[in-house]
């Protein structure tokens, strides 16, 4: 049981477990229904830039990934991967930016929108050092001692296919 108290009936509500993980239950269950989710949403205070009257809120998918979704949401839609930042993009003027964090091009804030394409660079990427380059003979040895390799390990193939095939010929004949 809970601390919470039902926002319908007042009851206590109950932890329980369900396919996507742990949920709050009204203790009244036959006669109320009322679930909510164990981790609320997270408000943003950023307005959501497509409906214009709901909030932009932290929310964990099904799967455990973190989205940035409205609070209105079976009537807007509006949605995002990364997290939002209440800027105006300077080139199309929509009234959010977000920010984005990849390996290949660090740390930058974009426009969410698709046919957008401003960008601005926040932390660049970590360089990694460049791999050791092989002199010419160390490459010339590699290769003739792959080449041996390759040419002894033919003949032991072939061998092998002949003893198992030799093997199941006597079989047959008894049978």
């Amino acid at each position: 049981m809970s601390e919470e108290k039902c926002d319908k009936c007042g009851a206590g509500m109950l932890i329980k477990m369900g396919r996507y993980g742990k949920f709050l239950a009204c203790s009244a269950y036959p006669e109320c229904k009322n679930i909510q989710p164990l981790e609320k949403p997270k408000a943003l205070d950023i307005a959501c830039p497509q409906c214009k009257e709901g909030e932009m809120m932290e929310k964990k998918s099904r799967y455990g990934k973190i989205f940035y979704s409205c609070n209105r949401y079976p009537k807007c839609k509006y949605a995002l991967w990364n997290p939002p930042k209440a800027e105006a993009c300077p080139k199309c003027s929509w009234p959010l930016t977000e920010i984005k964090t990849t390996k290949r091009w660090g740390t930058v804030q974009r426009c969410p929108q698709e046919e957008c394409d401003w960008e601005k660079e926040l932390i660049p990427p970590v360089k990694k050092p460049a791999a050791k380059k092989t002199t010419a003979k160390k490459a010339a040895v590699k290769k003739t001692a792959t080449k041996k390799t390759a040419a002894k390990k033919a003949p032991a193939k072939k061998t092998a296919v002949k003893k198992t095939a030799a093997k199941k010929a006597p079989a047959k004949k008894d049978a």
